[in-house]
């Protein structure tokens, strides 16, 4: 577990400032890579289709393959079979369809636009709206409901202020409510690397919330994707050393900066 004087002793010698730059550059370096990876494969899987210029490919990748598959189950299954030939990680997918929930939760996707982009999906085999409720099917036969994480906690925060800022939005959690752990997951891209996003788990409700998404899911869900975390920090033990770093050097922390530390202690052993 880290510690304050973990945090000192890094925060010494490297600057929070770079520490947040090295952070910026992994997470550039990971999706270019992929992006990479994506244009080269589908290029190899469908030669005569246009792959469009300055898009991003990861985000791009989920659109063709919903397109090309559509409700065609034959022709998803072939797809799925190739994909995995080639590499694909479907361990991104619950990332995706978070997203996807996030959105039509909010009204900026309708159920139609919901429904296509399941299609991308191959780990997940519906999205059901129930009576204003919003559930998801996984193919293994696991199904859950899908809650808003921020109604679950009292929090309240704008679209905007809370998306792609998952970092940020975990400290806001842990401040708001100690009893809750933090955790730090490398989530896998379809092919190559990682995004590093952060949640907040509630060990008693067996609950994960991810609060940049504002969805609230069961604690074995989250772990059929991902189970291992890079740490985990408990509430009072992150407002602990917060406390301590604002003290000493007069800013706060984040969920990165706590991995940056654990980081650069990784190259000293």
């Amino acid at each position: 577990m880290i510690t304050f004087e973990d945090v000192d002793t890094v925060l010494k010698q490297k600057s929070v400032i770079s520490i947040s730059d090295d952070y910026n550059l992994r997470q550039l370096r990971e999706r270019a890579r992929n992006n990479e990876i994506i244009k080269k494969i589908l290029k190899k899987l469908f030669p005569y289709g246009f792959i469009p210029q300055n898009v991003d490919m990861t985000d791009f990748f989920v659109q063709e393959v919903a397109s090309r598959v559509k409700n065609n189950l034959r022709d998803k299954r072939l797809l799925e079979m190739a994909l995995r030939q080639l590499g694909y990680n479907t361990s991104c997918e619950l990332y995706f369809a978070t997203i996807f929930i996030d959105f039509f939760k909010m009204h900026y996707m309708d159920r139609t636009a919901l429904e296509f982009f399941c299609n991308a999906l191959f780990s997940i085999d519906k999205f059901d709206e129930v009576f204003g409720s919003t559930f998801l099917s996984l193919v293994g036969g696991e199904r859950c409901e899908v809650k808003r994480a921020l109604h679950q906690l009292g929090m309240s925060v704008t679209f905007n202020e809370r998306r792609s800022q998952c970092h940020r939005m975990t400290v806001n959690g842990l401040l708001h409510n100690p009893k809750l752990i933090g955790a730090y997951y490398y989530i896998p891209y379809q092919f190559y690397g990682y995004i590093e996003h952060s949640v907040l788990i509630d060990p008693e409700r067996n609950m994960v919330y991810d609060l940049a998404q504002d969805i609230a899911i069961p604690l074995n869900i989250w772990k059929t994707y991902y189970n291992n975390p890079s740490f985990v920090i408990s509430g009072e033990e992150f407002q602990e050393i917060n406390r301590k770093v604002m003290e000493e050097y007069s800013f706060p922390i984040t969920m990165s900066t706590i991995e940056g530390v654990r980081r650069e202690l990784k190259k000293t052993l």
